[in-house]
């Protein structure tokens, strides 16, 4: 059987890896005996338009795969109950089965679907809560460090392609929805810079 495994961590700067999704995936397709293909993104789970995601669906959508794998259900999405409910129907309408291997419950071959669909939304929306919070994190560190004073002089944050943008600025288009790609695009900066600003000021609230 030829299986996919997906694997997802959020920041692209090397501060995370997908090396413990890895161990976990690989162990069980091999005691399964699967032939394994890998796909992998490194940027946040709130956006659908991620290569490696796409790579998966169209790998999918042409039958070259017969099993989907992944460590959890928020390594897909955490863009809620609907994207994630969708993304498994796809899966069921080109007739790939799925399993996560951290979660026994999110199992295409599960004896309850629609038990499996109630928690798929149930953890779906949690996931989404989870980024929420973070957004809500940073917006108090910003509103914290205003009420402080601290917008006098305020700290600054040079990228790797030398070009100077203000932390605020950063925090108050991720804190409006911005997504950390169109960030760095809009303030031409590294991604890998957007992430650690975000991950500073969430530090701090």
């Amino acid at each position: 059987m030829r299986c996919a495994i997906y694997m997802r961590v959020s920041k692209a700067d090397g501060s995370q890896t997908v090396k413990n999704q890895a161990i976990d995936l690989h162990a069980y397709a091999e005691r399964m005996g699967y032939e394994v293909i890998e796909f992998v993104d490194t940027e946040t789970g709130s956006r659908s338009d991620r290569d490696g995601l796409k790579a998966l669906l169209e790998a999918c959508s042409r039958k070259d795969i017969s099993l989907v794998l992944i460590w959890k259900l928020d390594r897909v999405t955490r863009m809620g109950a609907r994207e994630a409910l969708n993304f498994f129907h796809s899966l069921d309408c080109w007739g790939v089965d799925y399993k996560s291997v951290t979660e026994s419950w999110l199992d295409s071959k599960g004896p309850v679907p629609m038990l499996r669909d109630i928690l798929i939304s149930i953890v779906g929306s949690f996931a989404m809560q989870e980024r929420e919070s973070l957004i809500l994190r940073t917006k108090a560190g910003l509103a914290r460090a205003r009420a402080e004073g601290r917008t006098l002089g305020r700290p600054r944050v040079i990228g790797s392609k030398g070009h100077v943008q203000d932390k605020q600025r950063i925090a108050e288009l991720f804190a409006a929805g911005v997504s950390q790609r169109k960030i760095a695009a809009q303030l031409r900066l590294t991604k890998g810079t957007v992430q650690r600003t975000i991950a500073s000021l969430s530090a701090t609230a």
